[in-house]
């Protein structure tokens, strides 16, 4: 070890002495070109004699020669800095190499001479695994040594690298994207000089986030720095939209002034938390109504928040945390959000699904060159909207705006961060020109509030024509409103295809093409018929007490499957309201396509009941009885006990409880005993 030591150190020495003669002789070169152009200067100074006549500065430039020759300058030897490089003991050996290369560069040390320096800041397993490396495969150069520095201390080697700048993508802050991007981009160039600023950009803004994705590439931005500040701003913007600081705004319906809306000052909030008028509290607590929504409340009632349905322009207020008085009129309505301060003014908006039934809203047809556009007039919005495909497919380029956050009836809101500055189109020959806020819309192209009807006032609402009379007389148009319905058009299987494929829904219904000539009947076989129905029965065993058993525990989840299933065979006819002694529990089974079935735990009930003999078939008799078919057939009948009636003195025996309240069946239920005995008993 000691030989080793001191044979490196005889390799310094030997470098450092090499760098102190070069010094040396750099300055001896430049102190020699100073003196030449001294003389020169001198030289252009001597006027010009006549031809043939000598001077004294004919023998000026031997004399310049000599004293070149003789010329020796003081040796300055500029310091060496004093830099050193760090030690390596197998952590970072990516940092490492580069501050080799630039120490390297620094000192111009030769590519012999790479490996040796290097060793002599290897400490620890690093030393160790230098040694061995000598020993195996001898001398090697300054790149075979940091490819086995990369291998042995687990760093990527190039189609790991490539493989990783591909593959990332930004999972938490913007920041620590940008510091693993632009690390990944210095490794890329160093091995590919060839990368362009476009191929990077690309690659950045595909590797960001989607909510601050669509946002940078909005800005179509042509440099990686530009693309850079572009996210950082977004970030911001978003993290601003988000951040939870309480705003009461109360607003009131706007008929044809939205700029009458006015702020109430603000007061301490208290989340979920409201006060009636005593009159109120005293009038709904007497007639059983709920104190918070005001409808009749009975077991089970749930409080539904009333919504406006209309787009309002609200300013909003920061206040503390605290109560606030919350009044429940068509006037107005305190609405509870959250939204950062610098976003000044927002904007309520429910009327996106393009909706032509309601009061204040009527949908027109418009055009835009060959395109043709389905507009919605809303008397209650504040700002003209219109759907980002409909901007992109009419040729138009969104621009930046400040960032104003969308609110829906709902609660739900999205943030609005664009617009589209001089959009043209036409209606009923007109042309139009409006500046629209870019969202995306649902059921309709645009969205044209009060904002545009200002600059086409008088606006007037004919619902019952179906139409919108805008301008006065000299500059009057008639907008007439979309009052077709839905026709059912004929289509390939090819285009059907196509539509799938896009997302979209199919509903199948068989119709009879062809007339069906209806036999008469026999009023003897209808008396017959009518005696025949077959109404499905409970008899009880002698003695027996009405079962009433509790209803089961459910998941939050289960109970909203539980509530959507009671209301959806209530809504159909299937079951009605009891107020019967007789209980069933209620549940719910779970399918192998991962539905719920709705069920009823009869046990309680088909304990006490008598039971049918009626003869059920056997299966192995059904089958023998097909041997030698060649074509089969079957029938499913869809809920196929439902078909059968309940008998109307044991209706109120299959009455079943949920949290909700307590419901009958008006048809034959699954689950009883002899419901099997009832249907073979129809089938025959």
């Amino acid at each position: 070890m000691d030989d080793k030591l001191v044979r490196h150190e005889e390799v310094l020495n030997e470098v450092m002495t090499t760098q102190e003669e070069l010094c040396s002789t750099q300055n001896g070169i430049q102190g020699t070109l100073e003196l030449i152009l001294e003389r020169l200067t001198n030289l252009e100074r001597v006027p010009q004699r006549a031809h043939g006549e000598r001077t004294q500065g004919d023998g000026l430039l031997p004399i310049l020669g000599q004293e070149i020759r003789q010329h020796r300058p003081p040796t300055v030897q500029a310091p060496a800095p004093k830099w050193e490089l760090p030690y390596f003991e197998g952590h970072e050996p990516k940092g490492w190499i580069r501050k080799c290369e630039r120490y390297f560069n620094l000192y111009r040390t030769p590519d012999n001479l790479k490996v040796e320096v290097t060793a002599l800041y290897l400490n620890g397993l690093a030393d160790i695994w230098y040694d061995s490396l000598v020993l195996s495969k001898g001398e090697v150069s300054w790149t075979e040594f940091k490819e086995e520095l990369l291998i042995r201390f687990g760093e990527e080697l190039m189609g790991d690298i490539v493989e990783e700048f591909n593959k990332l993508s930004q999972t938490r802050t913007v920041d620590e994207f940008l510091g693993k991007f632009e690390e990944l981009k210095a490794q890329m160039l160093i091995r590919n000089l060839n990368l362009d600023e476009s191929h990077f950009i690309s690659s950045f803004i595909g590797a960001l986030k989607k909510e601050i994705r669509f946002g940078v590439k909005l800005f179509k931005p042509t440099t990686l720095r530009f693309a850079m500040e572009q996210t950082r701003l977004q970030e911001k913007a978003i993290e601003a939209a988000l951040k939870r600081t309480k705003v009461v705004t109360k607003t009131s319906l706007i008929t044809g002034n939205p700029s009458s809306t006015k702020a109430p000052t603000a007061t301490a909030v208290k989340p979920n938390s409201f006060r009636l008028n005593p009159e109120v509290y005293e009038y709904r607590k007497s007639n059983h109504f709920c104190y918070k929504c005001g409808e009749k409340y009975n077991q089970g009632h749930q409080y539904k928040k009333k919504q406006l349905n209309s787009m309002i322009r609200t300013t909003e207020v920061p206040t503390e945390t605290g109560e606030i008085e919350e009044e429940q009129s068509c006037a107005g309505l305190i609405i509870e959000g959250e939204v950062e301060q610098e976003i000044i003014e927002a904007v309520c908006l429910n009327a996106l699904s393009g909706d032509n039934k309601g009061v204040n809203t009527i949908l027109v047809r418009g055009t835009i060159g060959n395109r043709k556009l389905t507009m919605l007039i809303d008397s209650r919005s504040t700002h003209s909207f219109i759907d980002a495909t409909t901007v992109k497919e009419s040729g138009y380029q969104a621009q930046p705006c400040p960032l104003m956050r969308v609110t829906v009836a709902d609660e739900n809101y999205v943030m609005c961060t664009s617009i589209c500055t001089s959009y043209q189109w036409k209606m009923e020959g007109r042309p139009f020109q409006e500046n629209l806020l870019i969202i995306p819309l649902g059921g309709c192209d645009m969205v044209m509030g009060n904002d545009w009807m200002k600059k086409h006032n008088p606006t007037k609402f004919d619902h019952e024509k179906m139409c919108v009379t805008i301008g006065n007389k000299g500059n009057k148009l008639v907008l007439q409103g979309i009052t077709e319905e839905g026709k059912l058009n004929m289509i390939t299987s090819g285009t059907m295809g196509k539509i799938l494929r896009k997302g979209q829904a199919l509903i199948a219904h068989m119709f009879m093409m062809s007339d069906v000539k209806v036999e008469e009947q026999d009023p003897i076989g209808e008396a017959i018929e009518e005696v025949l129905t077959l109404d499905h029965t409970i008899p009880l065993k002698p003695g027996a007490m009405s079962v009433s058993l509790r209803p089961y525990r459910y998941n939050y989840y289960e109970k909203e499957e539980l509530e959507r299933h009671v209301k959806e065979i209530l809504t159909n006819g299937i079951i009605q309201h009891s107020q019967s002694p007789f209980s069933s529990p209620a549940l719910l089974v779970k399918k192998k396509d991962g539905t719920w079935r709705f069920c009823v735990d009869y046990r309680g009930l088909n304990d006490i009941t008598i039971k049918d003999k009626y003869p059920i078939p056997i299966v192995d008799d059904l089958l023998d009885e097909l041997s030698g078919s060649v074509m089969f057939s079957k029938v499913d009948l869809r809920a196929g006990y439902h078909h059968i009636r309940m008998k109307v003195e044991d209706v109120y025996k299959t009455t079943f409880k949920t949290h909700m309240g307590h419901y009958e069946f008006k048809v034959m239920p699954f689950g009883l005993t002899n419901a099997p005995a009832t249907f073979q008993a129809l089938m025959n």
